[in-house]
């Protein structure tokens, strides 16, 4: 099993050459296979392909015919579920929206969504889900300072599942995608409380 985006190029040649049979698993969206992707027809070296979104099919199947296969992501939904306390998120001192990941998303909407919120409701306080190393882009600087912002890197299972949990909505502006498991484990959260 081979992620072709990143290793395909690396294997194809060698497992030939044993006669191995290759399955691969495409991850990003078509529009990055055709922007970014030096060879988008090595997968044709594959015997099979597995994708994550439906809008990929349409993009191997042409190098693959008849042998690309749609599995959808998931997440583990006894683990990322609704907490069964009763009582609201603990802690907070009014509603949160919650911004998880790096890839593919679209920080300028973000940026622009987190400058409105406080006059819409000056309670309303975010919680953004990036490493580090990974905030060194402009939008996120403009809010960065803010103080509704909260800043989270390095969480465990437990503490991502938390944020989620005490967030009132999810809010995550994407440029393209696939699968996107922030969005499927942000799904756990309760109902919208925003008012």
């Amino acid at each position: 099993m081979a992620f072709v985006e990143n290793h395909l190029c690396l294997l194809a040649s060698r497992i030939r050459r044993h006669r191995a049979r290759l399955v691969g698993t495409a991850h990003q969206p078509p529009a990055w296979w055709h922007t970014h992707h030096r060879r988008p027809k090595i997968v044709s070296s594959l015997d099979h392909l597995i994708v994550v979104a439906r809008n990929q099919i349409d993009c191997f199947e042409p190098y693959l015919p008849g042998k690309v296969h749609f599995i959808p992501l998931g997440v583990d939904s006894g683990f990322f579920c609704p907490s069964t306390k009763t009582t609201g998120p603990a802690g907070n001192a009014g509603p949160r929206c919650v911004f998880s990941g790096t890839w593919l998303r679209d920080f300028r909407t973000l940026a622009l969504v987190i400058d409105q919120l406080p006059s819409k409701n000056s309670s309303i306080g975010s919680d953004l889900i990036v490493p580090k190393q990974k905030r060194a882009d402009p939008h996120l600087d403009a809010i960065g300072a803010r103080h509704q912002v909260a800043w989270h890197d390095g969480l465990s299972d437990e503490a991502l599942r938390d944020v989620y949990r005490n967030a009132s909505m999810p809010v995550l502006p994407l440029l393209d995608n696939t699968a996107n498991s922030s969005l499927l484990e942000s799904m756990a959260l309760p109902a919208c409380r925003l008012e």
